[in-house]
Protein backbone atom coordinates (compact mmCIF):
# COMPACT_ATOMS: atom_id res chain seq x y z
CA UNK A 1 0.00 0.00 0.00
CA UNK A 2 1.31 3.85 -0.76
CA UNK A 3 -0.11 6.63 1.16
CA UNK A 4 1.00 9.92 -0.49
CA UNK A 5 0.14 12.86 1.66
CA UNK A 6 0.44 16.34 0.18
CA UNK A 7 0.38 19.86 0.85
CA UNK A 8 2.49 23.09 1.37
CA UNK A 9 5.29 23.39 4.28
CA UNK A 10 4.35 24.07 7.68
CA UNK A 11 1.08 21.72 6.99
CA UNK A 12 2.33 18.99 9.47
CA UNK A 13 2.86 16.20 6.72
CA UNK A 14 5.09 14.81 8.19
CA UNK A 15 3.46 14.35 11.38
CA UNK A 16 0.43 13.05 10.15
CA UNK A 17 2.29 10.23 7.80
CA UNK A 18 4.09 9.44 10.73
CA UNK A 19 0.88 8.81 13.02
CA UNK A 20 -0.45 7.02 9.92
CA UNK A 21 2.56 5.14 9.59
CA UNK A 22 2.20 3.68 13.35
CA UNK A 23 -0.36 2.15 12.37
CA UNK A 24 0.52 0.21 9.47
CA UNK A 25 3.64 -0.95 10.67
CA UNK A 26 6.07 -2.24 9.11
CA UNK A 27 6.10 1.16 6.86
CA UNK A 28 7.89 3.46 5.46
CA UNK A 29 7.99 7.61 5.39
CA UNK A 30 9.96 9.15 2.88
CA UNK A 31 10.01 12.96 2.99
CA UNK A 32 9.76 13.84 -0.52
CA UNK A 33 11.22 16.87 -0.19
CA UNK A 34 14.51 14.83 -0.71
CA UNK A 35 13.26 14.38 -4.52
CA UNK A 36 12.86 18.31 -5.45
CA UNK A 37 14.38 19.38 -8.57
CA UNK A 38 17.01 22.34 -8.24
CA UNK A 39 15.92 25.76 -8.55
CA UNK A 40 16.79 26.39 -11.79
CA UNK A 41 15.26 23.22 -13.32
CA UNK A 42 11.89 23.63 -11.44
CA UNK A 43 11.38 26.68 -13.12
CA UNK A 44 12.58 25.69 -16.65
CA UNK A 45 9.85 22.42 -16.49
CA UNK A 46 7.07 24.55 -15.22
CA UNK A 47 7.44 27.22 -18.23
CA UNK A 48 8.62 24.53 -20.97
CA UNK A 49 5.30 22.59 -20.69
CA UNK A 50 3.35 22.97 -17.22
CA UNK A 51 4.96 19.51 -16.22
CA UNK A 52 2.07 18.95 -12.74
CA UNK A 53 5.33 17.37 -11.55
CA UNK A 54 7.77 20.25 -12.05
CA UNK A 55 9.51 20.01 -9.10
CA UNK A 56 9.94 16.63 -8.20
CA UNK A 57 12.53 14.16 -9.58
CA UNK A 58 9.78 11.13 -10.29
CA UNK A 59 12.62 9.08 -11.41
CA UNK A 60 14.47 9.00 -8.37
CA UNK A 61 11.48 8.52 -6.09
CA UNK A 62 10.02 5.45 -8.17
CA UNK A 63 13.60 4.07 -8.77
CA UNK A 64 15.29 4.11 -4.89
CA UNK A 65 11.84 3.71 -3.06
CA UNK A 66 8.98 2.12 -5.14
CA UNK A 67 10.67 0.02 -6.90
CA UNK A 68 12.73 -1.81 -4.22
CA UNK A 69 10.11 -1.50 -1.80
CA UNK A 70 8.01 -3.56 -4.37
CA UNK A 71 10.54 -6.18 -3.77
CA UNK A 72 11.13 -6.30 -0.27
CA UNK A 73 14.07 -4.64 -0.82
CA UNK A 74 15.50 -1.70 1.47
CA UNK A 75 14.87 1.48 -0.02
CA UNK A 76 17.45 4.11 0.19
CA UNK A 77 17.95 7.98 -1.26
CA UNK A 78 20.02 11.20 -1.16
CA UNK A 79 18.89 14.06 0.87
CA UNK A 80 18.78 16.90 -0.87
CA UNK A 81 20.23 20.27 -0.37
CA UNK A 82 17.71 22.78 -1.09
CA UNK A 83 19.88 25.68 -0.63
CA UNK A 84 22.38 24.28 -3.50
CA UNK A 85 20.33 22.16 -5.22
CA UNK A 86 22.51 19.19 -5.41
CA UNK A 87 21.89 15.48 -3.90
CA UNK A 88 24.24 14.54 -1.34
Amino acid sequence: MIVAIDGPGGAAKTTLATSIAALLDPSLVVPTDNFRRPPADQNRRFLADGDPCWNTTLSRLRDQILEPASRGLAARWQCSDWQSGLCR
